[in-house]
């Protein structure tokens, strides 16, 4: 649906490519909106001096047993069925690790470099 109305928006066709149109209008994805708006949420918890989502999601760092490769820093729970991945104890550390291995650190960015890794934009 958000690919429709930005081609209408923007008087494409209907097979033009989107992926322009959602980088010139700085537009977040559907898909990649929760994810976003957790580590947008989690990255002000410090801030607050709260930690309901750190509290939820269980975080748990893992201890390597083998130090020769840099090991993902939190435990994700292993789901035993797909409804699993959508738990925020799923999500929100599989998004950590994700982070680390792309050497992104959450909470030194701002929120506009935050942004344009979820639009995908070329940095001005």
């Amino acid at each position: 649906l958000q690919k429709k109305f930005l081609r209408y928006v923007f008087n494409a066709g209907y097979g033009a490519p989107s992926k322009a149109f959602f980088r010139e209008t700085g537009i977040i994805k559907i898909f990649d909106l929760y994810q976003y708006r957790l580590s947008v949420r989690f990255k002000l918890e410090p801030k607050n001096n709260i930690s309901h989502i750190r509290r939820l999601a269980n975080l748990k760092e893992k201890e390597a047993s083998y130090h020769f490769r840099e090991p993902e820093t939190w435990l994700v729970p292993t789901p035993r069925i797909n409804t699993g991945k959508q738990r925020l104890q799923y999500t929100l550390p599989s998004l950590l690790n994700t982070y680390k291995s792309a050497n992104f650190n959450l909470f030194t960015c701002t929120h506009r470099e935050l942004r344009c890794l979820y639009i995908d934009c070329v940095t001005k």
